[in-house]
């Protein structure tokens, strides 16, 4: 389930005091969040790395704001984040140290660049699924809403509820 919040609502006045990755009430604290949404049909250009950018830059759409985490929930926030760089770290250097290997070792040196590569590449995959696990991230953005997908079920429900307060229901 998606919430729909308007821009402008992206902050500590309009919205509850839930915590976006735990869905717990309570004391939280509203950190500064940014999101991006590119069409998915732009992987299409992924084969041409110019055209992709070009395309990137013309069809993105951004939004900023605040979202309340609670402390847990931004340790494991800033805990995801902090994996993510490391596996990308950790990817570079894998690339290089089998690079080394490959031109020193003959037999098995491409083999060793592979499996480093490939490794890096699932690590990355790993610990970018578990972000997605604690931090909400937009499934569309327009000019004058963001559409988000909470980690937690419960903060959806709530935020929803939130945000429906004050609407009427249909005759």
């Amino acid at each position: 389930m998606s919430i729909i919040i308007p821009k402008n609502e992206l902050n500590e006045f309009s919205l509850p005091r839930v915590c976006v990755t735990t869905g717990q009430p309570g004391q939280v604290t509203f950190q500064k969040v940014q999101f991006q949404f590119i069409p998915k049909w732009i992987a299409i250009f992924a084969i041409a790395p110019l055209l992709y950018l070009i395309f990137f830059l013309l069809f993105r759409k951004s939004a900023s704001g605040t979202l309340p985490f609670s402390d847990q929930g931004w340790e494991e926030v800033k805990a995801a984040r902090r994996n993510v760089a490391l596996s990308i770290v950790g990817l570079i250097g894998a690339c290089f140290l089998g690079g080394a290997a490959a031109a020193n070792l003959r037999d098995a040196g491409p083999m060793l660049l592979l499996v480093a590569i490939v490794a890096g590449f699932i690590a990355i995959v790993v610990t970018s699924l578990k972000i997605r696990k604690v931090y909400p991230f937009a499934t569309f953005i327009d000019d004058a809403a963001v559409t988000l997908t909470l980690p937690s079920p419960e903060a959806e429900r709530l935020f929803q509820q939130h945000l429906n307060a004050g609407a009427r229901k249909a005759a």
